[in-house]
């Protein structure tokens, strides 16, 4: 899971995607990188995980704050995604797929 500095239009060619989408202010919950790292941007939680008791304990605050705030959300094929800069998000192809992404 990671964030980007700008905003990002995500548009589906073909395919779908799935994202899991948490506001930029669950930073807290976020277990982030230091930020001298390259990875500063990067948390690291696996959210696909939490359904495993041993990581969920290791990840607490993310399980009881952050993921009661996060969303899903399917991208297919002719729709497009837009998230504002700072937005976490953790992205799957669930079937082949490309996407062009614009950001600014």
């Amino acid at each position: 899971m990671h964030r980007d500095p700008y905003h990002n239009f995500l548009c589906q060619a073909w395919g779908t995607k799935r994202f899991l989408l948490y506001p930029n202010s669950d930073v807290a919950h976020m277990d982030v990188f230091p930020k001298h790292s390259l990875l500063r941007n990067t948390s690291r939680i696996d959210p696909e995980r939490l359904d495993e008791e041993e990581y969920a304990e290791k990840h607490v605050s993310f399980a009881d704050a952050a993921a009661a705030r996060g969303a899903r959300v399917d991208v297919r094929a002719g729709e497009a995604l837009f998230m504002p800069a700072g937005t976490w998000h953790h992205v799957r192809a669930t079937t082949p797929s490309f996407s062009v992404s614009y950001w600014w």
